[in-house]
């Protein structure tokens, strides 16, 4: 299963209560604010999720997959992703995340419980 770009918009619509119009626009506003920021070689830090980076690459040789024939692959600029603790807390988690309850999840997941503390887990 994958989440795509209109159930990301059906989302946003019924989180925020607001029409689907709206909630694209929302969502893709976003997208764009991000591949700008991205373009000018800024890092986009969202807390609980995770920090996007652009990553320079140098040219290397490499080799046709079809033919085996060498090819020179230029230099360049691919985006990068680290989540962030919270997010793989949650990730590696038994805990189901249910609609609308995701940020209170995420939060959590980093903190122990009295009864982990009191039990030195």
């Amino acid at each position: 299963m994958k989440l795509c770009k209109d159930e990301l918009v059906r989302e946003i619509a019924r989180v925020c209560e607001v029409s689907l119009k709206d909630a694209r626009t929302i969502l893709d506003a976003m997208l764009d604010s991000m591949v700008s920021a991205l373009q000018k070689g800024e890092r986009i830090e969202l807390r609980t999720f995770g920090t996007f980076y652009p990553r320079k690459r140098s040219a290397r040789p490499g080799r046709n997959p079809r033919t085996g024939a060498p090819v020179d692959v230029g230099p360049k600029t691919v985006p990068r992703f680290r989540p962030a603790q919270d997010l793989l807390n949650v990730l590696n988690s038994e805990t189901i995340i249910a609609g609308g309850s995701e940020g209170a999840a995420i939060e959590d997941s980093g903190r122990q419980s009295e009864s982990e503390a009191a039990a030195g887990a």
